[in-house]
């Protein structure tokens, strides 16, 4: 059998910005159209960074008391949620018989870790805390409106309180830095 060449194509940059009306972006160019349960399943999965069980999935996506879990799977695995995340992300997201995962390897920026990043530097720099302020455009997710997924609005409802304590102490230490300086003079 003769050697056929290949080429290899590069994986695309994708580009998550949480902080504020969520962004997904890649090779630079804003992905539209992509379900709001399908950008949160992904939003949920980049920001737990770790293999999360279809179950759980189902269950904080689709809240709904009187809908049966086959049902809520069903959900998770069609059109509004995985496939097409899946269709549009495949690169990215590890999905298997019973789990679902972000490739955490792959290429991708998310705000929300250089965010941290710069305020939980031990001894954050100046540029660090302005860096941070910079990224927080709004509140984790704002605008993003999910129907019947509890599970998923409280997660969320979580990180907003925390990352805005962190917003406000980055705040504090500018204001602390600046008024050293002025102390100084």
């Amino acid at each position: 059998m003769p050697f056929v060449w290949r080429q290899i194509k590069p994986m695309a940059h994708l580009k998550i910005s949480l902080l504020g009306s969520p962004k997904i972006k890649l090779d630079n160019k804003l992905i539209t159209g992509l379900p709001s349960k399908a950008q949160a399943l992904l939003f949920y999965l980049v920001v737990t960074n770790k293999q999360q069980t279809r179950e759980h999935l189902a269950e904080i996506l689709f809240s709904t008391e009187t809908m049966s879990l086959e049902k809520k799977l069903s959900n998770l695995r069609g059109p509004g949620a995985l496939l097409a995340l899946n269709g549009v992300l495949n690169d990215y997201v590890e999905t298997r018989k019973f789990s679902v995962a972000f490739k955490a390897d792959s290429d991708y920026w998310l705000d929300l870790a250089e965010f941290q990043d710069c305020v939980r530097s031990p001894n954050p720099t100046l540029e660090q805390l302005h860096r941070a302020v910079n990224l927080y455009q709004a509140d984790f997710l704002a605008g993003l409106r999910l129907r019947d997924a509890d599970g998923f609005d409280e997660w969320a409802k979580q990180w907003r309180r925390a990352l805005k304590n962190e917003m406000a102490t980055a705040l504090r230490l500018i204001a602390l830095h600046f008024k050293t300086e002025n102390n100084h003079r």
